[in-house]
């Protein structure tokens, strides 16, 4: 059995696992593509939460014309953060708390994930953690990397691997760490699916549960 406790560096997911940014996403998606006369529920939107926009676009509404794409992924961007759909969002309670103890405790944190580094930066500054972490990692302005191992590369070009943990919702966060040979604790109150998660190492219903995991 593992002991969760016993690892040096914790990594995080963002969306989902951090912070609940499901409603602004979802607002800002369905602005993009209703002006680009595509008109979609927040239902079938659900899945864009935590993949690249252009990776979701293609995968889940068949787009193919990179043009046509590049165009909504911007247009996202620009409704996202200027029309306040960043702002409409929180973390989940008792997160900030256990990121806090965590580092008090000497433990390393890390954020691995694939919303891009503006949203990253901008958020983790805005919920007073950014601090926290000693390394934040995200794709780029064109969505580079586009994986969570890719991401995890990023990561452990400045931390060491051995000892550390991945934490996510989606099965993105659970092939990406098993891509790196270190284990994953699932969470199931962000926007994952739960058996999308069953082939992790660890589970979380909530982020008590979590915290008695890991502190």
């Amino acid at each position: 059995m593992i002991n969760w406790k016993d690892f040096d560096l914790y990594i995080f997911d963002f969306d989902g696992t951090i912070s609940d940014t499901g409603v602004g996403i979802i607002q800002a998606l369905s602005k993009a593509l209703s002006e680009h006369n595509i008109h979609v529920t927040a239902e079938q939107l659900q899945p864009f939460i935590g993949p690249p926009v252009a990776q979701s676009l293609h995968k889940y509404l068949g787009l193919t014309d990179q043009h046509f794409i590049d165009q909504i992924v911007a247009r996202y961007r620009q409704v996202y953060y200027e029309d306040g759909c960043a702002d409409i969002s929180a973390m989940y309670p008792g997160m900030k708390e256990l990121l806090e103890d965590l580092h008090k405790k000497g433990k390393k944190l890390a954020i691995a994930s694939l919303k891009p580094m503006r949203g990253l930066n901008y958020l983790s500054e805005k919920y007073g953690i950014k601090d926290l972490f000693s390394a934040i990692c995200g794709p780029n302005e064109h969505e580079i990397p586009n994986t969570k191992d890719g991401v995890l590369d990023l990561v452990f070009q400045t931390l060491p691997k051995e000892r550390s943990v991945m934490i996510g919702d989606s099965s993105f966060d659970v092939d990406g760490a098993h891509v790196h040979g270190i284990p994953c604790i699932a969470v199931h109150y962000g926007f994952g699916l739960a058996h999308a998660l069953s082939h992790a190492e660890g589970q979380a219903k909530s982020v008590q549960e979590l915290r008695q995991l890991i502190l």
